[in-house]
C-alpha cells in the first residue's frame, strides 16, 4: 500500500510536469533519493573548499587593521569573527559524519538541509559584516572568479537547499493524501476491529519512511570525508594566513 504511494508521489509532480532528467534526479539525488548522501558530502567539500580559501585570509587581515568593534551594543574583538567563522567551517565539515548516519529520516536528511541554511547564512553574514566594520568594505566585493564563486556559493545553495525543503514537502503531502484515501477504502475486518487509528504524527512518519529509499552510507565515506576537511582547513590555515592572524598577534 504504502510502496503504490511512494510510485505516486515520485511520479505526479504539483503544476508542470518534470522531466525524465529531473525524475531521475530526485529519485537519486533529492531529500528522499537513494544518494542523498553522497551529494551532501560532495556539496559540503566543495563549500569548505570554496569558503576556506577565499574568506579565512581577509579575515586574518582584519585583526592587522582595526581591534575590534561593537555588534548590537556588545565590542567584539576582530580575532573574535576570526574563530566564529572557523568554527562554522568546522562544523561544516563534522556534521555529516553524525547526521548522516542518524535511524530517524527527518534527522538524517530534513536537519541535514536546516543546518546547510544555517551555514551558509553565517557564511554570507559573517563575511559582509566584518568587511563593513573594520575599514575592509571591499571584503565582500568579489576580486576575482575564485572570491566570486565564494560569494555567489551560499546564495545557489540557499536556494536549492530551499527547493529541495519545498519539493520533499510536496511529495510527503501527497503521501499522506494518498495514504488516507487508501486507509478509507480499507473495510473492517476482525483484525483490524478494535485497533486504534493513527496519528497524524504516525501516519506522517510512516509516509517519511515508505518515500525514502535506504542505502545504509558507508561509515568509511564518511570518515574520509571528515579527514580529508579537516586536513584542509589546517593546511588552508597555515598557508594564508601564515603572514596575519592567528600566526601574527595582531598588534599595531
Amino acid at each position: 500500500m504504502l510502496c503504490r504511494s511512494r510510485v505516486s508521489c515520485c511520479h505526479r509532480p504539483r503544476g508542470t510536469k518534470s522531466s525524465r532528467i529531473s525524475l531521475l534526479y530526485q529519485r537519486m539525488f533529492g531529500v528522499h533519493g537513494t544518494h542523498f548522501g553522497y551529494k551532501v558530502l560532495f556539496a559540503q567539500a566543495g563549500t569548505i573548499i570554496l569558503q576556506s580559501t577565499s574568506r579565512l585570509s581577509l579575515l586574518g587581515a582584519a585583526p592587522l587593521i582595526q581591534d575590534g568593534g561593537y555588534f548590537n551594543g556588545i565590542y567584539w574583538d576582530a580575532k573574535t569573527w576570526f574563530w566564529v567563522f572557523f568554527g562554522v567551517l568546522l562544523v561544516n565539515a563534522l556534521y555529516p559524519s553524525v547526521i548522516l548516519h542518524a535511524k530517524a529520516i527527518t534527522v538524517q536528511r530534513d536537519l541535514a538541509l536546516y543546518i546547510d541554511l544555517i551555514l551558509d547564512f553565517l557564511y554570507l553574514i559573517v563575511p559582509t559584516y566584518v568587511g563593513q566594520s573594520y575599514d575592509m568594505s571591499t571584503m565582500p566585493v568579489p576580486r576575482d572568479p575564485w572570491s566570486y564563486l565564494g560569494f555567489l556559493g551560499p546564495f545557489v545553495h540557499i536556494y536549492a537547499t530551499l527547493k529541495a525543503l519545498d519539493t520533499a514537502h510536496d511529495e510527503r503531502a501527497r503521501g499522506l493524501s494518498t495514504f488516507s484515501e487508501e486507509q478509507t477504502e480499507v473495510k473492517p475486518t476482525e483484525t483490524t476491529v478494535g485497533r486504534p487509528s493513527l496519528s497524524s504524527a504516525q501516519r506522517t512518519t510512516m509516509v517519511i519512511e515508505s518515500l525514502v529509499v535506504r542505502e545504509p552510507m558507508p561509515r568509511k565515506a564518511t570518515a574520509c570525508f571528515t579527514a580529508s576537511m579537516l586536513g584542509l582547513l589546517v593546511l588552508v590555515l597555515s598557508t594564508s594566513c601564515s603572514d596575519r592572524y592567528p600566526f601574527l598577534a595582531g598588534d599595531r
